[in-house]
């Protein structure tokens, strides 16, 4: 339990000091959305950030896309639960950018 404690501590600082742009190199779309919201909100002209969002918004959304397309051909009847897992994860995704002001998204 100590160790497990330790470890998400770890996590959550390494990953609230880590850049947008490394996030996105990562992988990690979701945190560098987050991340580039969080400056974006504070300095609305960091274009950098802004072309991170925008490339992280479209990999992880295709990510979800396909996924939700893959299940979709199997055919399987369990499958439901991930999609709308998916679908809500694309859900937050679109409703966290959304609090940013119109003039960053154009």
């Amino acid at each position: 339990m100590k160790k497990l404690f330790l470890f998400s501590i770890l996590s959550i600082f390494i990953i609230g000091c880590t850049s947008s742009s490394k996030l996105m190199q990562r992988g990690m779309y979701d945190y560098a959305i987050n991340n580039a919201v969080k400056k974006l909100k504070k300095k609305p002209t960091k274009y950098k950030e802004i072309e991170v969002l925008k490339e992280s918004y479209r990999l992880a959304n295709q990510l979800n896309t396909d996924r939700i397309d893959f299940l979709r051909k199997t055919g399987e009847p369990t499958i439901w639960d991930e999609v709308y897992v998916n679908y809500n994860a694309m859900k937050n995704r679109q409703t966290t950018v959304s609090t940013l002001p119109q003039s960053v998204l154009n």
